[in-house]
């Protein structure tokens, strides 16, 4: 798994400036107290006292020492200057004469403030948070980066180099990954399903596609010859026995992901792989692929009834308009048949045979 997984935007703002900070973050890491100002106070000479109020600022915003003080934004230099009652900045020109003052500075600020070198046992800790994180979740490296450092700075451990920490992602994600596969592979136990997971990544005689192409490609029209396919399907993949397996511990969404990464790729690429993963890719995309067979096939089913009705109701349409005729002459004969039931010109006694010479009682 390549270990270059940073963009640039998280480079330059890995333990560095990567502009003037904001009147926000100045209040925040840059605001000395009275415990903060007694520790500077104890320097001596104005050069010490703000190159080490600098470095204590400096340590709690980027997590880490800076390279070089001069490259400490000015905004940063004249707000921790106002506080120590220095009005020129340029007496930091004046600090470091000695190579070792720097790092005794250094060495007082982190006992005073707590901080620690990234060893044992906080690379063990932060190892099993980022392990958890990627076995449970999909997250993509830069986002872990981001986590790691977020934790580092929380937990006052001075920032590793870059290539360390992205390093360490890059182990972490690889044993999770590797577990993953384990774990699936290790659920085809039994012969009878090894073999029938290998026959997927073969052709048939006389076909041109791998069972794994003809069963990843699922109904594209609505018909009962395509209900008929999808249902066909659906009992393919349930022969593996996969229905039987207990998936319990395997996170959700890395299964998913991995089930859909294994539907993308083409069945070469996974014929390469190694055994255990090829395994954990094969039991992945069967037991995915069996369960969207089943909503395939009910989906195409819903389909094909739903154009039953629609089909029934064109047809029940169609015969109503066909019978309109018929019905507008009945209507005409029965309107006139109760003209004559009320023509009050007629006599009662003679209506029912008036009636009847004009509709008989059969028709």
């Amino acid at each position: 798994m390549p270990a270059d997984f940073l963009n640039a935007d998280q480079r330059a703002s890995y333990g560095q400036f990567s502009g003037e900070p904001n009147d926000v973050q100045l209040a925040r890491f840059f605001l000395l107290d009275e415990a903060d100002m007694e520790f500077i106070n104890n320097r001596r000479g104005r050069a010490n006292r703000l190159a080490v109020a600098l470095l204590t600022g400096c340590v709690r915003f980027l997590g880490t020492w800076p390279h070089d003080l001069s490259s400490i934004p000015a905004n940063v230099q004249w707000f921790v200057a106002r506080q120590l009652g220095i009005s020129d900045t340029g007496v930091l020109s004046e600090y470091s004469r000695r190579e070792t003052t720097l790092r005794e500075h250094q060495a007082l600020i982190r006992r005073q403030y707590g901080y620690r070198d990234f060893a044992w046992p906080w690379t063990f800790r932060l190892s099993r948070l980022l392990f958890t994180r990627s076995w449970l979740s999909n997250e993509r490296p830069g986002l872990l980066f981001d986590l790691a450092t977020s934790w580092l700075l929380q937990n006052k451990i001075l920032l590793p180099g870059v290539t360390t920490l992205t390093r360490l992602i890059s182990e972490v994600r690889e044993k999770s990954a590797d577990r993953l596969w384990s774990r699936l592979s290790g659920l085809a136990s039994s012969d009878e399903q090894c073999s029938l997971l290998e026959e997927l990544l073969q052709v048939p005689d006389g076909v041109r596609t791998s069972r794994f192409e003809q069963l990843r490609k699922g109904p594209v029209a609505i018909s009962g010859p395509a209900f008929n396919q999808a249902v066909v399907r659906y009992l393919k993949l349930k022969a593996f026995g996969m229905q039987s397996l207990d998936f319990t511990g395997i996170p959700p969404v890395r299964f998913n992901a991995l089930a859909r990464y294994t539907d993308m790729i083409s069945v070469y690429k996974i014929a390469r792989m190694p055994p255990a993963r090829r395994t954990a890719m094969l039991v992945a995309f069967v037991r995915s692929c069996e369960i969207s067979a089943l909503d395939d096939a009910l989906d195409v089913l819903d389909g094909v009834i739903a154009d039953i009705g629609r089909e029934a109701k064109k047809i029940g349409q169609k015969k109503r308009l066909r019978t309109l005729k018929d019905l507008d002459k009945s209507e005409l004969e029965l309107a006139h048949i109760c003209s004559v039931l009320l023509d009050e010109n007629i006599d009662s006694e003679l209506l029912r045979t008036t009636i009847f010479e004009k509709c008989p009682p059969a028709k």
